[in-house]
């Protein structure tokens, strides 16, 4: 038996895509262009609930958790036209490192 042992769980990720948009001002007034516009949100409950599944099957096996480490990936869009520009970036947890030492 390993005296460490590190696991990975990954965080479930719901992504949202609004497509297309009317441009309200400028020279193209009226007129539809496409973006892509995405939203992203983390289940925390869900992975609450796979960290301490793994925590109790650890805790079984007798092992003791000493250290947890967030995941993070990043995620960013941008766009321009001829009137105006954005982008944006932000992190979001894709999952957790959690590491055990046999007791």
């Amino acid at each position: 038996m390993d005296k460490y042992i590190s696991i990975t769980i990954n965080a479930h990720i719901e992504k949202s895509i609004f497509d297309s948009q009317e441009i309200r001002q400028g020279l193209f007034k009226g007129k539809s262009i496409n973006r892509t516009y995405q939203t992203f949100r983390v289940d925390k409950e869900q992975l609450a609930i796979d960290i301490a599944v793994a925590c109790n099957e650890y805790a079984d096996k007798s092992y003791e958790l000493i250290s947890s480490t967030p995941i993070e990936s990043g995620i960013f869009n941008h766009d321009a036209d001829i009137n105006s520009g954005w982008g944006f970036g932000v992190s979001v947890t894709s999952g957790v490192v959690l590491i055990f030492k046999q007791i």
